[in-house]
């Protein structure tokens, strides 16, 4: 059940399952919220966000590469190398973030145009509203990390992209959700094994980062990511002589179209990985030959559905999270009262 405004009480682990297999929904809902705001096309757009919401912009890098450029802030201080003819995209659930308001009013001040995804009546709101800039609301109620889908929708909506591939992605994970338990079950029984280790090469590495805040935020696991071929350089080094620990491997394995590196890592890395402990390979192939949205999307659902199930099992609140709530007290608390 959703609960409105900053005043949400604490979902259970039923809450967040629930909303994690509505992706399909909350991504055609948001393209539809941003399509009516959508805002004048540009080259190069500047996406600032923190956690939940910051991770959309990662997204969208990888889904408009070659189309669109984007950069990612995820912090209070916007690169003042910016091009002035810019846009930036501010997104924060809430929109009481202090960094993405920061953020925000240093990109108005550089006279960079800004739309926001945040919550009616926020703080983010009024200040882009003020300035002319269009708005996609989001559904209220849920946790910012469960509601990537409808942000990323509605990210694809203002930036005007088209609906066909919305509604194909949203089918593909509709029919993804029949049978989902099960592979998340047999997935949080693998990782809980020992130190999750998740691999994945070239663009979906930003499924791999998303499986690691997913695990620390709902499973309350740190997690290794290592992204290829990057990693090949460096970081496969460390499972020739690691330290003692138990580890489990999780690989995920996609389409890359003119990559031809990729394809050959993964082998390597079974046998690497197989050398040192359990490893599973999760094959996105066939989801991303018809819809690369999805092929994104759908290892993202199967990480927050998984996650919560660890939660579950370990006997762990999957919704709270006390050391951010530690940070907005002891940080962001001293800076805001004297910002905004």
């Amino acid at each position: 059940m959703k609960n409105g405004g900053d005043k949400m009480s604490m979902p259970s682990a039923e809450d967040m399952r629930s909303w994690y297999k509505s992706w399909h929904e909350m991504l055609v809902k948001g393209f539809e919220n941003g399509a009516v705001s959508s805002t004048t096309s540009f080259d190069h757009v500047v996406v600032c966000g923190m956690g939940g919401s910051g991770v959309v912009g990662d997204f969208l890098r990888v889904l408009l590469d070659g189309r669109v450029h984007i950069d990612v802030v995820k912090g209070s201080v916007l690169p003042k190398s910016i091009p002035r003819n810019s846009g930036m995209l501010a997104i924060s659930y809430s929109g009481e973030t202090l960094e993405t308001i920061l953020c925000t009013k240093q990109a108005i001040e550089q006279g960079i145009r800004v739309s926001a995804i945040t919550r009616r009546n926020s703080t983010l709101h009024r200040i882009v509203e003020e300035n002319g800039g269009a708005v996609a609301f989001v559904t209220e109620g849920y946790l910012p990390r469960t509601a990537l889908a409808e942000m990323l929708g509605a990210a694809l909506g203002l930036l005007g992209e088209s609906k066909e591939e919305i509604l194909r992605a949203s089918s593909i994970l509709k029919e993804r959700i029949q049978g989902i338990d099960s592979i998340a079950s047999e997935l949080a029984g693998h990782l809980m094994g020992g130190l999750p280790v998740i691999a994945a090469c070239g663009s979906y590495g930003v499924v791999a980062e998303r499986w690691r805040s997913e695990l620390s935020e709902n499973a309350k696991m740190p997690a290794i990511v290592e992204v290829y071929p990057e990693a090949a350089h460096n970081a496969i080094v460390g499972w020739e002589s690691p330290l003692s620990c138990e580890f489990r491997y999780l690989i995920l394995r996609g389409q890359h179209g003119r990559d031809n590196v990729c394809p050959l890592v993964y082998g390597l890395l079974e046998e690497i990985y197989g050398d040192r402990g359990e490893y599973r390979v999760l094959d996105l192939s066939e989801v991303t030959e018809v819809s690369f949205l999805a092929g994104l999307l759908y290892p993202a659902l199967l990480a927050g559905l998984v996650s919560v199930e660890i939660a579950v099992r370990r006997g762990v609140n999957p919704a709270r999270t006390v050391n951010i709530e530690k940070y907005k007290l002891n940080v962001i608390s001293k800076l805001k009262h004297k910002i905004i």
